[in-house]
């Protein structure tokens, strides 16, 4: 299956080594630093590529040079009211096991250490069975989510990582070698001497900047662990030109053709990124930015890029925010979430991003757990853990602020017609009611008239009624003819609406389509079906024909695709 060039907001992964770009140096300076140190801290602000950085880049780098056998770990973040996870230690010791090439193979160990499964017994376990061969480098990446769990945890934790690092044999397994000595039958001494031959292991913590201080916690048992730090810093002008470019030049099986982009451009895509050079410019901007500009090359069969292909990059993300959002099916949830993100994650005054505790968003949003975990996995909200438990939830980034605060507006301002509608509604119904009263009146006054021979004080009550009601009939009248009036103007906007929301999508599935996104095209397509269906008075008469024809597209594009 063809792949994008740029993987978007997702980190990069060991498979996309080849069109990782832009940090060449930063792995050779971070290898170099990892071959001299046991311990290795690697931090970051969030969003510059820590995760893609060990992935596509280290991890690589590690397999080439063929002396240590990687292993990438990632610990889910604890939460004690949702699903049960693996504790730190039982996720490091599976990670191990699985990388391990003595997984099947039994030892000489199972007889001096039976039913061994702490960190350092398995790698002395693999030293044993491949001669001390590639020893185990382990990388726990976005390291911060160890310290959701409870202290027991993270002491058993740092407690067996420091063995593995610190202790040539621990004190329990050199007792029960010493008890063996006495008896040589059951090892020789060239087991005795592997059991005594020192391993290297090496590990790797990559973490949060602004959550390096929580490192503290394992300076009891880790000393190391402040002792050799890396951190990652935002890319510059030349490794964000690397990043850009060479993915678009490299040959290979991707959605996209080999394209390049313009000197213009790439000078525009560049100002931008870095606020006409007032930043450093993140992967995450660049990564989302290039794979849209992808996209567009796929629909437009373009070989190069130029500035007028650009167009507004602000829609980029503007785009990116409403596309990830349309990923949620049911509508409650999704107004809920467009409620959370644009009125409670903004300082709007100042275009500042906050952030808000678990409680704060299920009370006032009504946000429930699964969808705030959906809005996690589409990457436009990132989780914290808080120091006194629990979870704070903020914008991923800051390019989403302008874009989210450009939505909210736009669903305000169509809030601000829907309640308007609303009242023309309400206030049509009550004229109508109104009349209904005064219709009541004329009919009274016409009954008075006919006995009128019989009570003349009947008639002249019955006639002044009457005028009255003829007055009050004509307002009403008025009023009637002005609500009819404010339903034929919103049934035109609401008309225009659809129109317009009807061409979107049928622009959009033709980009589906393009891009060989059948589930999207279809999800359009399903809407322009209830456009349709909700016209009953027949305000737009040329949708049905156009839906019929979009059908045979999408069916033609189906059939092809079998």
């Amino acid at each position: 299956m063809a792949h994008y060039r740029y993987p978007g907001a997702q980190p990069f992964s060991t498979a996309q080594k080849p069109i990782f770009f832009g940090r060449g140096r930063d792995i050779e300076a971070f290898y170099r630093q990892i071959r001299l140190e046991s311990l290795v801290v690697l931090h970051a602000k969030s969003g510059l590529g820590k995760s893609s950085l060990l992935q596509a880049g280290i991890i690589p780098r590690v397999l080439e040079d063929g002396k240590y056998r990687p292993v990438h770990i990632r610990f889910k973040a604890y939460n004690p009211k949702g699903e049960t996870v693996l504790m730190p230690l039982e996720v490091a010791r599976a990670a191990v096991r699985a990388a391990s090439e003595s997984r099947t193979k039994d030892t000489f160990l199972e007889k001096l250490l039976p039913m061994g499964s702490s960190l350092w017994y398995l790698m002395k376990r693999e030293q044993v069975s491949n001669n001390n061969q590639r020893q185990f480098l382990l990388f726990f990446d976005q390291f911060e989510e160890l310290f959701t769990y409870p202290p027991e945890f993270i002491r058993q934790f740092k407690v067996e990582l420091a063995e593995l690092l610190n202790t040539q044999i621990p004190q329990r397994y050199l007792d029960m070698v010493e008890q063996e000595v006495e008896q040589p039958e059951l090892l020789s001494a060239e087991q005795l001497t592997l059991v005594h031959q020192p391993f290297e292991a090496k590990i790797v913590l990559a973490i949060r900047s602004d959550r390096v201080s929580m490192l503290d916690r394992l300076a009891d048992y880790l000393p190391q662990v402040k002792r050799s730090w890396c951190e990652l810093d935002a890319l510059s002008l030349e490794q964000a030109e690397e990043a850009i470019l060479n993915p678009a030049y490299k040959q290979g099986k991707f959605a996209s053709p080999v394209f390049d982009y313009s000197d213009e451009a790439l000078e525009a895509m560049l100002s931008f990124l870095t606020r006409g050079g007032t930043q450093k410019i993140e992967s995450f901007q660049l990564q989302i930015l290039c794979q849209a500009i992808e996209r567009k090359v796929i629909r437009q069969k373009l070989k190069q890029v130029g500035a007028a292909e650009l167009g507004n990059i602000e829609e980029v993300y503007a785009n990116y925010y409403e596309d990830q959002l349309r990923q949620i099916s049911d509508p409650r949830a999704q107004n809920a979430a467009r409620r959370f993100l644009e009125e409670g994650l903004i300082f709007e005054e100042e275009e500042r991003r906050l952030s808000l505790y678990e409680g704060q968003i299920f009370r006032q949003f009504g946000v429930t757990e699964a969808l705030l975990r959906q809005l996690e996995d589409t990457h436009l909200i990132r989780r914290e853990p808080s120091i006194k438990g629990g979870f704070t939830y903020e914008l991923s980034h800051d390019t989403l602020v302008v874009p989210v605060l450009n939505a909210k507006q736009k669903r305000m301002a169509a809030q601000q017609l829907q309640d308007q509608w609303e009242e023309q509604q309400q206030r049509a119904l009550e004229l109508y009611r109104e009349r209904r009263k005064r219709q009541l009146s004329n009919w009274i006054a016409a009954a008075g008239f006919v006995l009128a021979a019989f009570a003349i004080g009947a008639w002249i009550y019955a006639l002044n009624q009457k005028n009255k009601a003829d007055s009050a009939l004509e307002t009403a009248e008025q009023a009637r003819q002005a609500a009819v009036d404010a339903l034929q103007i919103a049934r035109q906007e609401k008309a225009q609406r659809d129109m317009l929301d009807f061409t979107n999508m049928e622009r959009k599935i033709k980009v589906f389509m393009d891009a060989d996104e059948p589930g999207l095209a279809e999800e359009e397509f399903r809407k322009m079906e209830l456009i349709v269906k909700s016209d009953s008075l027949g305000l737009n008469p040329g949708l049905p024909e156009r839906l019929e024809e979009v059908a045979k597209r999408l069916g033609q594009y189906q059939n092809n695709l079998q």
